[in-house]
């Protein structure tokens, strides 16, 4: 009885000793993601970058085509969807090259980005060279992209501003795009140990008028949450729009449905 006594306030020790340092283990890893933080991510707009010289990441987004209200559709899942897959890397700090494929029309983008902060704005400067494949035109397409990203320090320990201003010069066309994230730290700690902040998110942009003959009747948006966790984001969104990227979402949507999507963001 004394052996089994002893057996069990040791087992009881360990398994308490054992929690503990897990509790801390998880703790060190959330202190440790500000060394490993993202930018303030948009979830279609280009962001400033904080990437120091070596970083790099990958970014999957993903837009079904469907509408989120049909429940025979599966809210929209049965009927495919638009997919990006995109690479970032920085040689040296402040400069960033990027390249991402997209599904609809074959899209392939290069981009070359500077950024720069100020103290009351950060900024960025992304030159993209992009080629697509029109339906039913054999020959591919190719031109460049400028975008101008303005985006503002964290506000009242909350609130990110980001605003882009892009110029499509196979359109010859110039938009829009504003966005606003609003973040908090993880107040559900045991809940989701793992989890450092959460933010919710909305995007809305001008259209372009007169685009040949794919003059697109509603402005694109986007709106929804954000979870941050150790070198990742995960996001999930509703969208009127199957577009990804600021050059697409410029150019307007079709109808005002909204999709289900998500954003998976992995920093190395």
């Amino acid at each position: 009885m004394k052996f089994t006594h002893s057996f069990y306030t040791f087992t009881n020790f360990t398994k308490g000793k054992r929690m503990k340092i897990i509790k801390i283990a998880i703790v060190s890893l959330l202190l440790s993601t500000t060394a490993f933080a993202f930018e303030p991510a948009q979830l279609s707009l280009d962001s400033v970058s904080n990437f120091e010289k070596g970083d790099s990441a990958m970014a999957i987004r993903h837009r079904f085509f469907g509408k989120a209200n049909d429940i025979n559709d599966f809210f929209g899942i049965d009927s495919g969807a638009n997919t990006l897959l995109g690479l970032r890397y920085a040689p040296i700090k402040n400069i960033i090259i990027e390249v991402h494929h997209t599904r609809e029309k074959k899209e392939y983008n290069g981009r070359l980005g500077f950024a720069y902060k100020l103290k009351y704005i950060h900024t960025q400067l992304n030159i993209n060279a992009f080629t697509f494949k029109e339906s039913g035109i054999q020959e591919k397409r190719s031109n460049a992209f400028g975008n101008l990203v303005l985006q503002t320090p964290l506000l009242f320990e909350h609130l990110t501003l980001t605003y882009n201003l892009g110029y499509d010069n196979y359109y010859k066309r110039s938009g829009s795009g504003f966005g606003a994230e609003l973040s908090t730290n993880n107040f559900m700690s045991e809940t989701f140990p793992m989890s450092e902040s959460f933010s919710l998110l909305g995007e809305y942009y001008t259209k372009h008028n007169g685009l040949l003959a794919k003059t697109k009747k509603f402005n694109s948006f986007a709106f929804g949450m954000k979870i941050r966790t150790y070198k990742h984001h995960f996001e999930i969104l509703l969208t009127n729009s199957t577009a990804m990227d600021p050059r697409t979402m410029m150019q307007g949507t079709d109808s005002n449905n909204l999709h289900f999507a998500f954003n998976i963001n992995r920093k190395f």
